[in-house]
């Protein structure tokens, strides 16, 4: 919590007020399964607890055992329907704690409307992307556009990689934008992006941003009216 300011990718509004609704939810769930239980199963524990008996050792259960030594149990179970419940109610709310925490890292997988490919399909001609640059219509995309609405990326989040299919669409001026706009959007995300199978302009603009650049191949044009 005191060096929270160092971590700059935000989790989405209301992901911890959520946690925290669980977490409450799931320690009055356990003391009331815990107490009405416990009172079923009263004559299987030496000596016989009450409701306050049952109230006060919860907090017990919850403790991890080698942190107990030295405190002595006002009863103890003699059947093993009460073993079950002393023994195993606090792994069972650490657990419910532990799957919901992790929750709180996971993010949906970014998707695409129909509009979204309606704008893409609409800047294609426009001059970026070069001849590849259909291959932003293939399904299966999520879509991030400029402010203005003049440049479009194409992108997969593979293994926490946003990678590109190729690069950006739209107008030729709007590509510098693009490119540290869709960069800045990664990292809002938490993802490593990567700009894929993309022109020259394009890797002059990253090398400009201090990315590292690796050629993959060479684009071929085949003249296909002069093609016989």
């Amino acid at each position: 919590m005191a060096t929270r300011t160092g971590f700059d990718v935000r989790a989405p509004r209301g992901t911890y007020r959520a946690l925290l609704r669980a977490v409450v939810a799931a320690l009055v769930l356990a003391a009331a399964a815990y107490v009405s239980l416990g009172l079923m199963l009263r004559d299987d524990f030496d000596p016989v607890p009450g409701v306050v008996d049952l109230l006060g050792a919860l907090p017990s259960r919850l403790v991890p055992p080698g942190y107990l030594v030295g405190v002595a149990p006002g009863f103890l179970p003699v059947g093993w329907a009460a073993t079950m419940l002393y023994e195993w109610i606090g792994p069972a709310v650490w657990l419910v704690l532990a799957v919901t925490a992790l929750r709180t890292f996971l993010r949906s997988r970014p998707g695409s409307a129909e509009s979204d490919l309606v704008r893409v399909r609409a800047l294609l001609g426009a001059g970026a992307g070069g001849s590849l640059q259909y291959m932003a219509t293939w399904p299966g995309h999520a879509y991030w556009f400029t402010p203005d609405g003049t440049g479009a990326v194409a992108y997969r989040v593979i293994g926490g990689v946003a990678v590109t299919t190729g690069g950006p669409v739209g107008r030729p001026e709007s590509v510098p934008d693009a490119v540290a706009g869709f960069a800045a959007h990664c990292r809002e995300q938490g993802w490593t992006p990567c700009f894929y199978s993309v022109d020259a302009v394009v890797a002059a603009v990253t090398r400009e941003l201090g990315w590292s650049t690796v050629q993959v191949a060479e684009e071929t044009l085949l003249p296909l009216a002069d093609l016989t």
